[in-house]
């Protein structure tokens, strides 16, 4: 009895193993037709330029992937050079700002005829800045910028070799519209950030610096051109009327107003290299309503031109040995001067190598908005 349903356990077992083996080929085969059929719809779709992705995502996440960026808004901006006939402002026309529909407006001080000019050559630079405020009000593009004629001159930032055009090819338009305007100049120097004092009335006032030859007239040219206004007690910013303002700043105050300030400028007695040096002073008390407007410097530049250090410490530092080799190569190409020794060279080569790595960090900094906003996200509007 037991060997018979050990019999019949083993033909149950067989039976079972043959159906096993049977489903198991079946199945094989199955997957195998599946696998084929697959491949081959896959491979239509990709050969046919279609490509899918290998991730499942929502509609949200896929739209998000597919949609590009939105472009950076185009400003319309008017590039404004104060000229004499005999300037070349070649440079002009190859300045790129970024996302700006550029104008050149060229002012000739000296010559009459000339498509756009002043009522006379006097004041510098301030009566073609007057001149064009009023002119231009009821026509302003969105950003309105103020230059030299020259591209090269001492004033101009050394990280931008003493020239203005390389810093107007990297200026960030939406910096100039967040604070409404902004000097082109970043470092205080001779300007910031308490230069001009109004208790100084006359070259016998005690603390005159005869560096500042415009400081005894501060006062009353002030009464003179803000009337009822309190004479603030200092005065400081960047020189060199060479600044950005938007539509909204300049039409913030009455067109009357700069023809008022533009005929004060035509009748005073004051010598040109005095009355116009006061105005340098005076733009950002008519923009922003402040004596003084002197930004951080590293923050400055690390928002408005994208030049990022790490800290003023650095930033100081970079500018102080870049001065130092712009005075190296000034006293080697003199041929009034004796030769540098090999170990001046050797020193001033290996201040280069630094000078290089460390603006080079900063414009790899200043690439990156969070960079940019971590380390000048505070400065002021």
């Amino acid at each position: 009895m037991a060997e018979e349903h050990v019999g019949s356990r083993a033909s149950v077992a067989a039976i079972m193993n043959a159906i096993t083996h049977r489903s198991f080929r079946h199945w094989t085969r199955a997957v195998s037709v599946a696998f084929i059929l697959l491949a081959g719809y896959l491979s239509l779709r990709f050969f046919s330029g279609y490509h899918e992705s290998p991730y499942l995502t929502s509609p949200i996440d896929s739209e998000a992937s597919t949609s590009a960026p939105e472009p950076p808004a185009t400003l319309g901006v008017n590039l404004v050079l104060a000229s004499t006939q005999k300037d070349n402002v070649e440079w002009a026309y190859n300045v790129s700002i970024p996302n700006a529909n550029l104008n050149i407006i060229r002012y000739v001080a000296d010559d009459p005829n000339a498509p756009y000019h002043p009522p006379q050559n006097k004041g510098n630079e301030a009566m073609i800045i007057l001149t064009y405020l009023y002119e231009f009000y009821d026509d302003l593009p969105d950003i309105s910028i103020f230059t030299h004629s020259t591209d090269g001159a001492w004033h101009n930032e050394e990280l931008f070799d003493l020239r203005i055009a390389p810093a107007l090819n990297v200026l960030d338009l939406d910096e100039v519209v967040r604070r409404q305007y902004v000097n082109l100049k970043v470092s205080g120097y001779n300007g910031c950030p308490a230069w001009i004092r109004t208790s100084i009335t006359s070259i016998s006032s005690p603390g005159y610096s005869g560096l500042k030859e415009e400081e005894p007239y501060m006062k009353e040219i002030f009464q003179d051109n803000f009337p009822g206004d309190e004479v603030p007690e200092i005065f400081g910013s960047a020189c060199c009327s060479q600044f950005a303002v938007t539509k909204e700043a300049i039409q913030a105050k009455p067109r009357e107003q700069y023809l008022r300030h533009r005929d004060w400028l035509l009748n005073q007695q004051y010598p040109n290299n005095i009355s116009g040096r006061l105005w340098e002073h005076l733009w950002a008390y008519i923009f922003l309503g402040r004596a003084v407007e002197c930004p951080v410097e590293y923050k400055n530049m690390c928002r408005q031109y994208h030049i990022c250090f790490e800290d003023q410490e650095s930033y100081e530092r970079w500018v102080k040995m870049e001065k130092e080799r712009l005075e190296y190569e000034g006293n080697k190409n003199n041929p009034e001067l004796p030769n540098p020794d090999e170990a001046s060279v050797k020193a001033m080569e290996n201040m280069k190598f630094v000078i290089t790595n460390m603006k080079e960090g900063a414009v790899t900094r200043g690439k990156s908005a969070s960079l940019r906003e971590k380390i000048a996200g505070d400065l002021p509007k």
